[in-house]
């Protein structure tokens, strides 16, 4: 391990990106949060903030290649045919990029599994699992910025077959809520005013339809969920304490970031049969990963 990682990052940015060091210190001091241009050896231009340079970097030392650039927006290729397309602007999609495809956060075999996506952002995470053997993927994200890129991935990924995207926030009950979405920073948006990362910058809210988690255990016609991956900025308080035993008796296995502290979500999962193992936990976020106790 490099006792030098902020060393190691711009040696990796200065070969997948072309830019020299002395200019990255600079920008680096001096406009750290102001965007940067890059003129790429294969004549593609960039202007990107700062501060999404090392997951790029990252995602092209793996494998991934810039196919296009638009205004605010870069298209990436990766292995197997996925293409997606990443804000440059706002949100965090490059960084997801990495936490999924790179790091495997989640795993990479989904062979014949059944999965619920709740918070795919740009369809990211719902175009992995699809990618990796899922059988049916249905995936939710409220925001509706987020979601028409999501549709646009899902279909450039050729995964439209597998994976159901639904324009809506995972509540409990099946009425409409209103959705505190963050303009620079949609990856933080949710309908729990309580438990929702409280960030800087400009807010407005919007309406959005709820559909709760019953109605999407329906759309998989009785069959058991092999995943639910929930990352939805604080409505995993109310959805896992309001669940019946009847819900999580149909779900074997529950991947979660928890955002307002860990609370009793442990009692919660354990009560209903789940082992739980606890990661990167600080005060206030976390990462929880709960597997039925009958279920290696």
């Amino acid at each position: 391990m490099s006792i030098h990682p902020k060393y190691d990052t711009m040696k990796l940015m200065k070969k997948e990106l072309n830019v020299g060091y002395i200019r990255f210190f600079y920008h680096y001091v001096f406009n750290k949060n102001k965007e940067f241009k890059i003129a790429l050896r294969d004549g593609l231009n960039i202007n990107i903030k700062y501060v999404y340079l090392p997951s790029l970097a990252k995602l092209l030392a793996n494998g991934w290649k810039i196919i296009s650039v638009e205004d605010g927006l870069l298209t990436l290729e990766g292995s197997n045919d996925t293409v997606i397309t990443c804000r440059t602007r706002i949100g965090f999609d490059l960084g997801h990029l990495i936490e999924i495809y790179v790091d495997k956060c989640y795993g990479y075999n989904f062979a014949g599994k059944n999965i619920i996506d709740v918070g795919i952002s740009n369809g990211d995470s719902s175009i992995y699992f699809a990618k990796n053997g899922a059988k049916k993927v249905v995936g939710l994200e409220p925001d509706k910025r987020s979601f028409d890129l999501a549709i646009k991935n899902i279909k450039s990924s050729k995964v439209d077959n597998t994976v159901i995207p639904l324009n809506k926030a995972l509540t409990i009950n099946d009425v409409n809520v209103e959705l505190i979405v963050y303009e620079d920073t949609p990856n933080g948006n949710s309908i729990d005013v309580k438990n929702m990362v409280k960030l800087k910058g400009e807010k407005h809210k919007e309406v959005v339809e709820g559909i709760t988690l019953k109605k999407i255990l329906d759309l998989f016609n009785g069959e058991s969920i092999d995943l639910l991956k929930m990352d939805c900025e604080g409505c995993e308080y109310s959805i896992l304490n309001n669940s019946n035993r009847e819900i999580f008796e149909k779900i074997k296995s529950i991947e979660m970031e928890f955002h307002n502290g860990i609370q009793n979500l442990p009692e919660v999962l354990k009560e209903n049969g789940f082992t739980i193992q606890i990661s990167n936990s600080n005060r206030l976020m976390g990462y929880i990963r709960a597997k039925k106790r009958n279920i290696v």
